[in-house]
């Protein structure tokens, strides 16, 4: 992807920042449905990755 790109970098930051996520089709209509979850302060994995 080019620096200088207007777009493409949504699921790589959600990668990057998430604990957990995943995407579904929604079936015969257009798109699709991303989910992400986030480790909340004093939970084991946001004590881990400090």
């Amino acid at each position: 992807m080019s620096p200088d790109a207007l777009g493409g970098r949504g699921l790589t930051l959600v990668e990057l920042c998430a604990d957990a996520w995943g995407s579904f089709a929604l079936g015969q209509a257009c798109g699709k449905v991303v989910w992400f979850e986030l480790a909340g302060v004093g939970s084991d994995a946001f004590t881990a990755a400090r």
